[in-house]
């Protein structure tokens, strides 16, 4: 009837399917990202071979013109020698991208199981949006309280101090309903029943009270044990806090440094593509030499591949933003597929 032990274990029973839940949780978001990193490290890989076959074409088309010109006398060998070593250059990087896709793919199909090629990409004037609330340290308090982490060391600090009040209810009275019954019979012959034969039936209910005096040591036991449970449990709550809030505060930054980078990078893109034209143009009237068009195609060209690279980054920040709150859903994937274009 009282037992406090066994409410206490109910309790404690309760705080560990939390802490299950929690920590599932956790696990389902741990794989929305990874699977996400894995197929945003595929269209990066896409983004920077067409970067790297855009420049090549580039390149050629800049050698067939100073070949020309080498041959009609306007252009020296210098210039042909120039524009081979930044073409071979090139094809090296788009070699080394080839190789690097390949290995992408690879780990993106060990995680799905399934083979793809030529993955949606970012469409090119899609806004990436900003955090919301902008202020870092409301995403840092959310962490540290909503971090599916937390939430699983939380329940595991409860589930530790009812561990505490179940082993000292070892030292309380328990109080039992008992009850039995039964029948007994008699007689005075070994073979045939006759009338002096008795049948007596008997029923009991009653409560048992056990009152604990010693028990050799075993429950102060428990609850030394119990309590130092309870103390490595705060300690992995705190840590777990730290931690949650440290990911919030990365991930906040990637987002927001992220955004200025692709805006910085965009007016890298359209100012390189302006220089690319101006200096061939300028090429061609013997204003500028041939070193000065390669090095516009070279700034041009790593703008764009920065620019693949910041815009998965950045999109990946919010996702692992969001993650860090433990508000990481299916909703978010749908919202990024969205973006998406073949």
């Amino acid at each position: 009837m009282v037992r406090l032990e066994n409410l206490y274990a109910y309790q404690q029973s309760q705080y560990i399917v939390d802490q299950a839940e929690a920590q599932y949780e956790q696990a389902v978001q741990d794989l929305l990202l990874r699977v996400t990193q894995a197929y945003f490290d595929v269209s990066v890989s896409q983004e920077v071979i067409a970067a790297s076959t855009a420049e090549i074409r580039s390149l050629e088309e800049q050698l067939e013109q100073v070949t020309r010109g080498f041959k009609a006398g306007t252009h020296s060998v210098i210039d042909m020698d120039e524009t081979k070593a930044r073409l071979g250059l090139a094809r090296s990087r788009l070699v080394e991208s080839q190789n690097n896709l390949e290995g992408k793919n690879a780990e993106l199909e060990k995680m799905t199981g399934t083979h793809m090629e030529n993955l949606a990409v970012l469409q090119p004037s899609i806004q990436l949006p900003a955090p919301l609330p902008r202020d870092r340290h409301i995403w840092m308090e959310q962490a540290r309280s909503k971090n599916p982490e937390v939430r699983a060391q939380q329940a595991a600090m409860d589930a530790a101090k009812s561990g505490i009040k179940r082993a000292r209810a070892g030292y309380a009275p328990t109080l039992d309903l008992i009850a039995s019954r039964g029948s007994n019979y008699s007689s005075n012959s070994l073979t045939t029943p006759n009338e002096f034969d008795t049948r007596a039936n008997s029923s009991q209910i009653g409560l048992q009270l056990n009152i604990p005096i010693f028990s050799g040591g075993e429950t102060n036991a428990k609850v030394t044990e119990a309590i130092a449970l309870k103390d490595k449990s705060e300690s992995d709550l705190e840590e777990a806090k730290r931690q949650a809030a440290v990911e919030a505060q990365q991930a906040f930054a990637g987002v927001v440094n992220g955004l200025a980078q692709i805006e910085a990078l965009n007016y890298a893109k359209e100012s390189g593509q302006s220089s690319v034209k101006g200096n061939r143009l300028a090429f061609k009237l013997g204003v500028r030499i041939n070193l000065d068009v390669l090095n516009a195609e070279q700034q041009l060209y790593a703008a764009r591949r920065d620019l693949a690279v910041a815009r998965y980054q950045t999109l990946l920040h919010g996702m692992k933003l969001k993650a860090s709150v433990g508000s990481l859903g299916e909703e978010d994937l749908l919202a990024v597929n969205a973006m998406l274009v073949h």
